[in-house]
């Protein structure tokens, strides 16, 4: 197995035979390439994303090294002609007459129909790994993946759906004003109380609000996926915030981490929370916050299950 890095574009090029995988880096900045030799290749495959790939044992490598506490997502796109099997943290692909499996350590993946491939990274240095299987059938299983498994979805599963409301505290007692069915974010308070400070009184009166305003999000889930403590952060679910990139388009989706408050096993129905920051309009901490629309949505590691039309007809000898 031989890699390099191709000219003029962040895009990786692995050998294996007459076969090649192009893995290309569609998060990456401009100026992308960090070093690159014979043995290993080091690029930025998003801002404050460093990623270190070499060759090893016949496996390629990629090691994601983020500067942020924070979970960090990442796109990238990797060729391939069939998917032969996903899990959790890997999935099994067919490449000409070469199959691979790709593995991940410390981060969450989610594959679309155009084989973009999401990462979310969970821990300061997450990794891939690429490697060749055998293709002979009889040394490959047929995994039967159990229905309990909640982030399953098969036929018969319900495909969990979230309700998403805004509020300005974490008692969810004040809700965002709703305009034609759509939540009003704004560092001015919704409304004020006689609890509420002289200042939000004042922002209230004004019409004009502090420059930034923490936003709670109350998050309800049509299922019970997990098994959480009261305010545990959830390992399997992330908050995505699309914040305005113009007038009518948003950019790439923020993740922030979601929190277990409670179950109710009689609805089949749980609740999270999470906040964001938002701010006026300008420039804060190198991130451009404009008026218009944004989104919200929640990331989840589903796996579809399809069953496949299969008929032996046992009449032939």
């Amino acid at each position: 197995m031989n890699f390099k890095l191709n000219n003029h574009q962040a895009q990786i090029e692995i050998t294996e035979g007459n076969n090649k995988l192009f893995l290309d880096f569609l998060s990456a900045p401009l100026d992308y390439l960090i070093a690159e030799d014979d043995s290993n290749i080091s690029l930025f495959a998003r801002k404050n994303v460093k990623c270190i790939s070499f060759i090893k044992d016949e496996s390629f490598f990629a090691i994601f090294k983020k500067d942020s506490a924070h979970k960090i997502s990442l796109t990238l796109k990797i060729n391939f002609d069939i998917l032969i099997e996903a899990a959790q943290d890997k999935f099994l692909f067919g490449v000409g007459d070469t199959n691979y499996c790709i593995d991940f350590d410390g981060c969450i993946y989610v594959l679309d129909d155009s084989n973009n491939l999401s990462l979310t990274l969970n821990i300061d240095s997450a990794s891939i790994n690429i490697k060749k299987i055998s293709n002979d059938f009889t040394e490959q299983n047929v995994k039967i993946m159990s229905l309990s498994d909640p982030f399953l979805i098969d036929q018969t599963s319900i495909m969990p759906e979230f309700s998403i409301a805004t509020f300005d505290d974490f008692n969810f007692t004040m809700p965002r004003l709703i305009r034609h069915g759509i939540p009003v974010i704004s560092t001015v308070p919704s409304m004020i109380t006689n609890t509420s400070s002289q200042a939000d009184v004042d922002y209230y009166n004004q019409g004009l609000g502090p420059t930034s305003k923490k936003i709670y999000l109350r998050i309800i889930c049509n299922s019970i996926l997990e098994s959480l403590s009261y305010l545990e952060e959830s390992p399997n679910l992330q908050l995505k915030v699309y914040l305005p990139n113009g007038l009518d388009t948003v950019k790439a989706a923020t993740y922030q981490p979601m929190y277990f408050l409670s179950s109710d096993a009689t609805n089949n129905i749980s609740i999270y929370y999470s906040t964001f920051d938002f701010y006026t309009q300008g420039t804060y901490n190198n991130i451009d916050y404009v008026d218009g629309f944004m989104y919200f949505d929640v990331q989840v590691p589903l796996t579809v299950q399809k069953y496949m039309p299969i008929q032996f007809d046992f009449t032939v000898w």
